[in-house]
C-alpha cells in the first residue's frame, strides 16, 4: 500500500510539474487592428500595402486587408520576436470574401521573415499558410490551407525557429485572387515551452510504476 501511495505522489507531481510548464507561454505579439498600422512596416521601411477597413461581415470591426497583391511579402512587424525555447505559436482569424476571384485561392498568406540583421527587411521568408494548398515552403513544408469563401475561421500554428523573426503577411500576386479579398484579423504570437526533459521522466517513470503495481495485484 505505501508503494501504490509512492507512486501516486509521483505521478501527482510529474502532472503538475507538466501543466505548469505549459501553463506559462509568453505571450510576444498581439494585434486586432483597432489601433492603425504603426507597429507594421513594409520592404525596406515602406509603408507596404497593408490597409485597415471595415469588416465585411461583422459591423464596427476593424480588420486588416490589401489594396494590392504582392509576392516575397508585403507588411512585417516593425518590432521582432524571440523565443527562448525556439517554440512558437501563431493564431489568427482568416476570411477570403469577394468577387471574382479563384475559389479557395483568393492569395491570403501568413508567416515570419528572419535576418541576422534585424532592421533590414525582408530576410529569409518562411511561410506558416495559406491559400494556394499546393505551396510548399522549403523550410516549413506545405503549408497549413486557408480557406476561402466560408466565413471567418480561427487558426493556430505551431513552429519552430530561431530568434529576431518578424511576423509577415501578404495577398499573394501569384493567387487567382484580385486586391482586398484576403482578410486578416486577431493576430497573436506566443512563445510556446516545452516539458523539460526532468518532468517527462518523472511522470514516466510513476506511469509505468502504476501498470507494474497494477500486474502485481492482478496476479496475485
Amino acid at each position: 500500500m505505501k508503494q501504490m501511495k509512492m507512486l501516486l505522489v509521483i505521478v501527482s507531481v510529474g502532472i503538475m510539474l507538466l501543466c505548469s510548464s505549459q501553463v506559462f507561454a509568453t505571450p510576444l505579439f498581439s494585434d486586432d487592428f483597432e489601433s492603425g498600422m504603426s507597429i507594421w512596416t513594409g520592404k525596406d521601411g515602406n509603408a507596404g500595402h497593408g490597409e485597415i477597413v471595415q469588416d465585411p461581415l461583422q459591423t464596427g470591426n476593424s480588420v486588416l486587408h490589401f489594396t494590392a497583391l504582392n509576392s516575397a511579402g508585403d507588411i512585417y512587424t516593425s518590432k521582432s520576436f524571440s523565443s527562448k525555447t525556439g517554440h512558437y505559436e501563431l493564431s489568427f482569424d482568416y476570411l477570403g470574401y469577394g468577387q471574382g476571384g479563384v475559389p479557395d485561392n483568393f492569395g491570403g498568406f501568413i508567416g515570419y521573415s528572419y535576418t541576422y540583421d534585424s532592421s533590414q527587411l525582408p530576410g529569409n521568408n518562411v511561410w506558416l499558410a495559406g491559400t494556394l494548398a499546393s505551396y510548399t515552403d522549403p523550410v516549413f513544408g506545405p503549408v497549413v490551407h486557408l480557406t476561402d469563401g466560408t466565413g471567418w475561421n480561427h487558426y493556430v500554428i505551431g513552429f519552430d525557429a530561431g530568434n529576431d523573426i518578424h511576423i509577415m503577411i501578404e495577398d499573394f500576386r501569384g493567387s487567382g485572387g484580385v486586391a482586398g479579398d484576403a482578410y486578416f484579423d486577431n493576430i497573436h504570437l506566443e512563445n510556446s515551452p516545452v516539458p523539460e526533459p526532468a518532468t517527462m521522466f518523472l511522470l514516466g517513470a510513476g506511469l509505468l510504476g502504476l501498470v507494474g503495481f497494477r500486474k502485481k495485484l492482478i496476479k496475485r
